[in-house]
C-alpha cells in the first residue's frame, strides 16, 4: 500500500520536499508544470516534449500543426532557462523564501527592444544559480547568451538551454 511504502521510505531517511523545495528543482531541471509551463497556450514541440509524441499514430487533436510545425522545423517559440538580473524584475516578494511573480496566476511579458519576445511563466531563487526562471522565447532571442528583458521592469535574463545543471551551465553557480 502507498502507507506501507511512506512508512518504509521515512525509515530509510527519506523526507517530504516542501512546495518551495520542489519548485526550485524543477525549474532547475527546466521541468513544466500544468498551468504554468503546460497548457493550451503551448504546443507540444515548443514544451520541449518531443520525445512525447507519436508521429505514426492514428489521428488526434492537432496533429496536423503538430506534423507541418515538426516538417519545417519552424517553432514559434520554445522553452528555455533564463538567469535573472538579482537586483531587479518583476514586482517580488520574498515568501518562504522564494521570489514570487506579482500575479502568480499569470505569465510575465518579456522583451527585446521593445517589442514582445515570449513568456516568463515560472521564477525561482535557488541556492545553487541564483534568481532563476523558465520562459517560452520566440526563437528570434532564443539563443544561449541572448538577453531579454522583462516588461515593465528594469530587469533582464540571459537565455541559458535547460536544465540549468546541464552540460554548459556549471558556470551560473553562486560566485
Amino acid at each position: 500500500s502507498m502507507e506501507a511504502m511512506q512508512t518504509a521510505l521515512r525509515e530509510a531517511g527519506a523526507q517530504s520536499l516542501s512546495d518551495e523545495t520542489f519548485d526550485t528543482l524543477r525549474v532547475e531541471q527546466g521541468y513544466g508544470v500544468w498551468g504554468r509551463e503546460w497548457s493550451r497556450e503551448y504546443i507540444p514541440l515548443e514544451t520541449g516534449l518531443l520525445d512525447a509524441i507519436c508521429f505514426s499514430k492514428g489521428c488526434y487533436v492537432g496533429q496536423e500543426i503538430i506534423a507541418r510545425m515538426e516538417s519545417r522545423n519552424r517553432l514559434a517559440k520554445q522553452l528555455r532557462g533564463l538567469r535573472l538580473t538579482m537586483d531587479a524584475g518583476p514586482e517580488r516578494s520574498r515568501r518562504d523564501g522564494r521570489w514570487t511573480m506579482d500575479k502568480q496566476d499569470s505569465t510575465q511579458k518579456l522583451e527585446v527592444g521593445g517589442k514582445e519576445a515570449g513568456d516568463l511563466t515560472s521564477m525561482v531563487l535557488s541556492p545553487r544559480f541564483g534568481p532563476i526562471a523558465l520562459a517560452y522565447v520566440r526563437t528570434a532571442h532564443a539563443a544561449p547568451g541572448s538577453m531579454v528583458g522583462i516588461a515593465g521592469t528594469d530587469a533582464h535574463g540571459e537565455v541559458v538551454e535547460l536544465p540549468f545543471a546541464g552540460k554548459g551551465t556549471e558556470e551560473l553557480g553562486n560566485e
